[in-house]
């Protein structure tokens, strides 16, 4: 399931919204567990669906509970959400025309004051999802070279919040990758959902250099 991101703009036609729950997305292949990683999950009670957003209370505690094979860690049926092929009925917001940026904002607020990630729209092969960003300004500490298709360039920045490899083009790599000891110690813009409890950006995007601090 590919997602597009919202561009905070009125959308037009009839849409139906979802609650993104926090969790962690499994997949079912030939009676195993999955992560959209391609890691093994564990401790997940049998379901109907292919795919599935396994929720245990918070993020932390649905990672502890599918990454650790342990008789100790209890995942209920409750805790599990089908998203494929139908959706769990839990998930259901509602129907509506013409949703207009001011409605969409306001329901997103009151999904993120109860701990959920955001919202999920459909309208026939459309898929967008709408979260909260935010971005900051951070140190490069670093660079990582890349594998596969971006050996001999840049596979990720440095930093003390972790390590950023999304939202870089192919040009931006190879700019900073060239320019490795004149970029060291500047800025970069990081677009990132929160930060851990360990404070570590969670879903770091490379958003922009920042010569200009």
């Amino acid at each position: 399931m590919k997602f597009k991101n919202w561009n905070n703009e009125d959308l037009k036609g009839i849409w139906q919204i979802f609650i993104k729950i926090d969790g962690v997305r499994c997949h079912k292949i030939e009676g195993k567990y999955f992560s959209r990683n391609n890691k093994l999950l564990y401790n997940i009670p049998e379901f109907d669906g292919e795919v599935a957003e396994i929720y245990c209370g918070s993020f932390k505690d649905s990672i502890i509970n599918t990454r650790t094979s342990s008789k100790e860690m209890t995942i209920k049926k409750e805790h599990i959400y089908e998203l494929l092929p139908n959706i769990d009925k839990r998930l259901v917001i509602g129907i509506y025309e013409n949703p207009s940026k001011e409605f969409i904002n306001s329901l997103l607020q009151e999904q993120l004051s109860k701990g959920n990630e955001g919202l999920i729209l459909l309208q026939d092969n459309k898929r967008i999802k709408v979260k909260s960003c935010y971005s900051e300004d951070v140190l490069i500490k670093g660079f990582i070279e890349g594998n596969g298709k971006y050996v001999n360039t840049l596979g990720a920045i440095m930093t003390e919040f972790g390590n950023v490899g999304t939202g870089l083009t192919d040009e931006d790599r190879n700019i900073i990758w060239n320019n490795k000891e004149t970029l060291l110690d500047t800025y970069i813009e990081v677009e990132f959902m929160e930060k851990t409890p360990d404070n570590k950006f969670r879903h770091p995007r490379f958003k922009r250099l920042r010569p200009d601090k």
